[in-house]
């Protein structure tokens, strides 16, 4: 019945498009034990969340200053507003254990894991308001893109402390909320990462970072800004997008390293990648119909668009159902999982840390459902 052309209203398409999804992945997650429990799960990301409002308080209000208040109060980001304010804590804190144990599997526990930490959280915060910004606020996307592009990111990784405090001081007149909050983030992110590696330490691993960090915004804009480009360009963006804020955490939490364990970086070197990829897949899984809706790029509707060369909301919606797509994708994604869970197990680390990550990752791959 599907088959054929517009018997299903559309909306009713788009439902059973999403109902298929989630129940495809939640039952390929039960069937291998990777589905966390409800009770396990709320336990887990209630602590995540009190973790968050402790690391908004000790690292964010320093920074935010008088601005402070910009997260708290409710006019900020229109309608995105609840969910920024209640995302924001568990960004934090998703970043802040992804460069702690980063951290640990690259260098062991070492009095740097609290610090790559502490910056991984105002990165990945960072990054994610920047998504939310180029997203929903079109607007001020292009005052952003006047600000933020890759002469300032040159500038910034290569600023002394004198250059980087006159930067802040310029951000404090920037008018619109949204950006100062994000600006503010971005500058905090290069403070911290100076304090740490000062310009004439460590020049070649922050070099490989700047690059990294270019990289990662040329992507971010591509993904919105993608145009006639070949879908099989359009696919590596899709990719890269989600996989290169993990890799440039990676990236943080190995620049102290001064082991070079070839064996141990292969091996990280293939859990850190399927690691993002398992968010990337599950990202571009959960958001299937709002990125068709909005024409945004996606790693499933490319595929299927380079099968039946149609854009259509329609036709596009009638191939995912008869196809096996969803099932395909739900499989690269476990098989994703498995080799993280693997290689955790394997590591010689204290069993509470290596235990505590694999729920960190399970409770997250939960999370990103929701």
């Amino acid at each position: 019945m599907i088959q054929n052309n517009h018997i299903w209203p559309l909306g009713l398409l788009l439902d059973e498009v999403w109902l298929k999804v989630h129940r495809v992945i939640i039952h390929q997650l039960q069937v291998t034990d990777y589905w966390i429990q409800d009770e396990e799960y709320a336990e887990f990301m209630d602590q995540q969340r009190i973790k968050g409002e402790n690391l908004k308080k000790r690292l964010i209000l320093p920074l935010m200053g008088e601005d402070y208040f910009l997260l708290e109060t409710e006019s900020v980001f229109g309608p995105m507003n609840k969910r920024f304010r209640s995302k924001l804590p568990i960004s934090l804190s998703f970043g802040y254990d992804i460069g702690l144990h980063f951290s640990y599997l690259s260098s062991g526990q070492t009095d740097w894991a609290e610090k790559i930490a502490s910056l991984s959280a105002l990165f990945n915060t960072g990054i994610s308001i920047f998504d939310l910004i180029l997203d929903h606020y079109p607007h001020l996307s292009k005052q952003l893109i006047e600000i933020i592009n890759e002469k300032t990111l040159s500038d910034l990784a290569t600023y002394t402390p004198t250059q980087l405090a006159e930067f802040y001081s310029v951000v404090l007149n920037v008018e619109k909320p949204e950006l100062k909050i994000l600006l503010k983030f971005i500058i905090g992110f290069f403070i911290e990462l100076n304090k740490l590696f000062p310009e004439n330490n460590k020049i070649k691993a922050r070099q490989e970072l700047l690059l990294m960090l270019i990289k990662g915004l040329k992507s971010e804009l591509l993904s919105v800004n993608y145009g006639t480009l070949p879908i099989a360009e359009q696919l590596k963006i899709a990719r890269l997008k989600s996989v290169l804020p993990f890799l440039i955490i990676k990236k943080l939490a190995t620049i102290p390293v001064t082991d070079n364990n070839k064996k141990l970086s292969k091996t990280l070197n293939t859990f850190i990648t399927c690691f993002a990829e398992s968010f990337w897949l599950l990202d571009d899984f959960v958001d299937l119909v709002r990125d068709l809706q909005n024409k945004s790029i996606n790693n499933v509707l490319l595929q299927i668009q380079k099968n039946i060369l149609v854009e259509e909301d329609y036709p596009v919606l009638q191939e995912i159902l008869k196809g096996n797509y969803i099932v395909d994708t739900s499989q690269r994604l476990i098989h994703r999982i498995n080799i993280c869970n693997n290689f955790l197990k394997q590591q010689e680390l204290d069993s509470n840390i290596s235990n505590y990550f694999i729920l960190f990752f399970l409770a997250y791959i939960r999370d990103w459902m929701s």
